[in-house]
């Protein structure tokens, strides 16, 4: 379903027990519009458009059990979240294939034969029982492994009854799996309704939509006669969101379906009125680990960032001494770069009153419990501003980020190759204009890791000298 089935949910349905899960459905010129790249530090692997928004992310946690929901539409290239069924079926996509069967054919034919992963395919029962039966042979011939069928018309909502008589004449006409859609709310409430309305459609299997969108448990296989709490639910949901990035929006969209019977409740109007991740972790007691969560994110990437600098400081090769001289000269910049910001290194433009400066974001430099977007944000809480928004756009392998603040935007000059990392120098630069702290360490602080840094270059220098003397060796016993 549009913004529910999304990683973070489909886990969920995972751990209560469901053998497949769908993703939202994805229009296919969208998503030949993405790059595929591999995500190491969240351990998924994403699918991007080209205009810098996610459009499927995954992991191997659901490998071989998630199953890419494509419409193929004709003549419509952009889709939106929440695109009304209308739109899809002027755009040709969704119903409006049922009566196009020679197409809707031609189209499973050629992804058949073109793919080595298993194709389904999902329909709409159509007005006529005889109609709905032809149109399921004319697909199986297709050479598609299964078929979905959902037991309402077109016209008809998830308040019509669902025609599960007309389910149950496919299931008779066909050989291929059926699986059986549109029971939410009617035949299926608990867990144990689920093998009942199987066993009324005669399909192989169920497929639930909005009964898992409202409660995930409803695929589990003991306790069949009640489901989890929404509490629960919840706690969990939150977990994943926030551990795989999922966007805050979508998140609370989903938060807000798990707690559909509660829209009264003081705990839902909280909800709503949640503007951050922190806002969430605190309504659903998840301080300590959102902490926990964020303090390992920044280690991680501080880990990462000073390996990626150190790789970078190294030259490929002794005998270039011109690459050699540009990276000790990159290096100087960088450390001018990453030294204390002040405001005597801001510069105002006078067009568009942006703040700007050219800064270098260092984690190693900073205080490990807080982060400057830490800072910056909690000043805005006690405020109570808006929350920060960042803007960052990537150019020639490099991030650029700025934030805007009561309206006042703030951009670093300098790129990163961190998306992080470029945020938080923007965040430093709004902290120091508006005469805040952005966390630094002091001189003393910093002192120790300084002078383990230039130990670590004296132990290496002895090396150096050493392949420099058995070089030397090497070529006077050629030469003699």
């Amino acid at each position: 379903m549009v913004r529910v089935g999304t990683l973070p949910m489909r886990l969920l349905a995972l751990d209560y027990g469901a053998d497949l899960v769908y993703v939202e459905e994805i229009i296919d010129h969208r998503l030949l519009g993405c790059s595929r790249l591999v995500n190491r530090r969240l351990g998924t692997v994403d699918f991007v458009h080209k205009d810098g928004s996610l459009v499927f992310r995954t992991c191997q946690r659901e490998r071989q059990r998630v199953v890419l929901q494509l419409r193929k539409g004709r003549g419509l290239h952009r889709r939106e979240h929440g695109l009304s069924q209308g739109l899809l079926y002027k755009g040709g996509m969704g119903a409006a294939l049922i009566t196009d069967a020679p197409r809707a054919v031609a189209i499973l034919k050629a992804l058949v034969a073109n793919l080595s992963i298993p194709v389904t395919c999902k329909i709409r029962v159509l007005p006529n029982l005889s109609d709905t039966v032809a149109l399921a042979q004319a697909l199986e011939s297709t050479g598609i492994a299964c078929l979905a069928v959902h037991g309402r018309f077109k016209h008809e909502r998830p308040r019509n009854p669902n025609h599960n008589d007309y389910i149950a004449a496919v299931c008779r006409a066909v050989s291929l799996p059926v699986l059986a859609n549109g029971g939410s709310g009617d035949a299926v409430r608990l867990p144990l309704d689920v093998e009942y309305f199987r066993r009324v459609t005669g399909a192989s299997g169920v497929m639930l939509a909005r009964a898992a969108m409202h409660n995930p448990s409803i695929f589990r296989r003991e306790f069949e006669d009640r489901l989890e709490s929404s509490e629960t639910l919840v706690v969990k949901y939150l977990k994943y969101a926030i551990t795989y990035d999922n966007p805050f929006p979508q998140s609370k969209y989903c938060i807000q379906q798990l707690l559909h019977d509660r829209t009264e409740s003081e705990v839902y109007r909280s909800t709503l009125a949640a503007q951050t991740w922190s806002d969430l972790c605190t309504l659903w007691n998840l301080s300590a680990w959102y902490g926990e969560h964020l303090a390992k994110v920044e280690r991680l990437e501080a880990e990462a960032e000073d390996a990626s600098q150190e790789q970078q400081q190294q030259p490929q090769s002794e005998q270039h001494a011109g690459v050699k001289r540009k990276a000790e000269t990159a290096a100087e910049t960088a450390l001018a770069a990453s030294g204390p910001l002040t405001k005597r290194r801001l510069t105002v433009d006078s067009d568009t009153g942006e703040v700007l400066a050219s800064f270098r974001y260092l984690r190693r430099l900073y205080r490990p419990d807080t982060s400057p977007k830490m800072l910056l944000h909690t000043h805005c809480q006690w405020r109570d501003l808006p929350a920060p928004e960042y803007k960052t756009d990537y150019i020639d392998r490099l991030y650029y980020s700025q934030v805007t603040v009561e309206g006042k935007v703030y951009r670093n000059l300098l790129g990163d190759q961190s998306k992080r990392y470029a945020e938080q120098g923007a965040a430093c630069i709004c902290l120091v204009h508006l005469g805040l702290s952005d966390g630094r360490k002091d001189e003393e602080q910093a002192k120790p890791e300084q002078q383990q840094q230039q130990s670590k270059q004296k132990q290496q220098q002895p090396v150096e000298k050493q392949s420099e003397v058995a070089n030397g060796k090497q070529s006077e016993e050629i030469v003699s």
